[in-house]
C-alpha cells in the first residue's frame, strides 16, 4: 500500500495498448483558513493548494 499523503482525487489508466499497466493518481489539498477570517478576506488572498501527480505501474504478484 502507498500513502499518497493527500486524498486521491483522480486515478486514470493509460489508454495506449502497450502501456495499459501504467496509471496516474492526482492528489489535491486546500489548506484550511483560520476560522476567524471572513469569506471576503479569503477570496482576496486566494487559496493555498497542494497537489501531486503520481505515476505507477501495475506488476504481477504471486500472492493472493
Amino acid at each position: 500500500m502507498i500513502d499518497t499523503v493527500w486524498p486521491a482525487d483522480s486515478v486514470e489508466f493509460c489508454p495506449h495498448q502497450s502501456a495499459s499497466d501504467i496509471f496516474v493518481c492526482g492528489t489535491y489539498h486546500l489548506e484550511q483558513s483560520p476560522a476567524d477570517v471572513d469569506a471576503n478576506t479569503i477570496g482576496n488572498q486566494g487559496q493555498v493548494r497542494h497537489g501531486k501527480c503520481l505515476v505507477f505501474q501495475v506488476t504481477a504478484s504471486g500472492g493472493a
